[in-house]
């Protein structure tokens, strides 16, 4: 509760143990994908009421349902035929599922010359005319949109680097699709300097900010982590740091 700050736990009934992981507001209530195994929950908040439906496997696989279809307010949605659709990470897949009848079904993915190896389909997000759903593929750097209508993929975009690391996706209601860029890699030397920038945003004015608990942790087979005290940065409107 954002007004009392009262904390209260409530648990998705059914014999599967079910690991609640993506929400979505929807018009009816809560929406919600349990990742594994593969489930979609529904719970109205106000009776405290659940409804499940277990999605059929993927090929023979297990669905590793990730995000939900939304709008560009965040909030559930369907395609015209009245279909939620969800980014399947377990099969690198998109998948859809029919409140009304329970059936489910998935299009996998098709490969991306050049970017063989560790796709998984992570965001997703529906178009405002509710004909497209917009995908990322984390592992390779890429996203793309599949057409709900012709049930055909249509655009792929592979960004320069296949680290970049496409996550969270998101659709404005002006069809632009806005993507979050996970991480990028970058050749280092042996030795290399770190730092905190800051900035006062205003040239005429000076910035103190102090930093602590900061540690920089190398991957396995690097040098030993190293990690640093509180540090005061003053800039001149500028960004700087020290490390």
């Amino acid at each position: 509760d954002t007004s009392s700050g009262a904390i209260r736990a409530l648990t998705i009934p059914g014999p599967d143990l079910l690991g609640p992981h993506t929400l979505v507001r929807g018009r009816d209530g809560l929406w919600i994908g349990p990742f594994f195994p593969g489930h979609v929950v529904r719970l109205d908040p106000k009776s405290e009421s659940w409804k499940l439906w277990p999605l059929g496997p993927a090929n023979g696989h297990p669905v590793g349902l990730h995000d939900l279809s939304f709008d560009a307010n965040h909030e559930l949605t369907t395609d015209r035929r009245g279909r939620v659709w969800f980014s399947d990470i377990g099969n690198n897949a998109v998948g859809w599922f029919d409140p009304r009848t329970g059936k489910n079904g998935s299009y996998p993915i098709p490969p991306v010359p050049g970017r063989k190896g560790g796709e998984q389909v992570y965001g997703l997000s529906m178009s405002p005319d509710r004909t497209h759903v917009w995908y990322c593929q984390v592992g390779i750097g890429c996203f793309g949109s599949f057409n709900t209508e012709t049930l055909k993929f249509e655009t792929q975009v592979s960004f320069p680097s296949p680290t970049a690391g496409p996550r969270r996706m998101s659709m404005s209601d002006d069809g632009v699709t806005w993507t979050q860029i996970g991480s990028a890699g970058i050749t280092m030397g042996s030795s290399i300097t770190v730092g905190l920038a800051v900035t006062s945003h205003d040239t005429t004015q000076l910035n103190t900010s102090a930093f602590d608990n900061v540690s920089v942790n190398t991957t396995s087979g690097g040098p030993a982590p190293i990690s640093f005290a509180t540090k005061a940065l003053i800039v001149n409107g500028a960004t700087s740091g020290t490390g």
